[in-house]
């Protein structure tokens, strides 16, 4: 029985976001022509964007829908981007926070807002979410990136002390584990 063999997927640019710069929204390009043809032309030629929150340059990015090779997203010149994650992974925060914000629309929560927390060289930290009615609002905080304990801490401290402090539910993401 032959073995299924797994192709490296090696694409320079492969997940962008939609909404500009500052957008949310992941996009992952899809490898195959037709395919990658059918999104440019549901999105437009100028939807795709190399996002901040992607650690990106947050520059236009052209969608090249290829035959001979993978499709994939491409900067236009000049380029001067330094985002070193450009796999569908470097998109997981926006994933998450996505699903997240769908989710708790879907159980009949009102008045659900998302931020991407950034710390110092890291893509997205942690995604908050805040629900709820007004008065009664909660938040979800989701550590994405592995912390120190004391940075966990400090965190922690962050979000009691913040005025109109929300009852908080943490969880962790991939590569969230503290420190040892």
């Amino acid at each position: 029985m032959a073995s299924a063999v797994t192709e490296e997927d090696n694409r320079k640019v492969q997940t962008a976001v939609l909404g500009g710069s500052q957008g949310h929204q992941p996009v992952f390009l899809p490898f195959e022509k037709e395919d990658a043809q059918r999104l440019r032309q549901l999105r437009g030629v100028d939807a795709f964007s190399c996002g901040v929150l992607l650690g990106g340059c947050g520059q236009v990015l052209t969608l090249r829908a290829c035959g001979d090779r993978k499709s994939h997203f491409a900067h236009r010149p000049p380029v001067r981007c330094r985002r070193t994650a450009v796999g569908e992974s470097s998109a997981d925060h926006l994933y998450i926070g996505e699903a997240l914000v769908h989710w708790l629309r879907g159980q009949g929560q009102k008045n659900v807002t998302v931020a991407y927390v950034q710390q110092a060289h890291a893509r997205s930290d942690s995604i908050e979410i805040r629900f709820g009615p007004k008065g009664r609002r909660r938040l979800l905080h989701v550590q994405m990136a592995r912390r120190s304990f004391s940075q966990w801490k400090d965190d922690r401290r962050r979000l009691e002390a913040a005025p109109a402090k929300s009852p908080m539910i943490r969880t962790y993401g991939p590569e969230s584990e503290l420190s040892p």
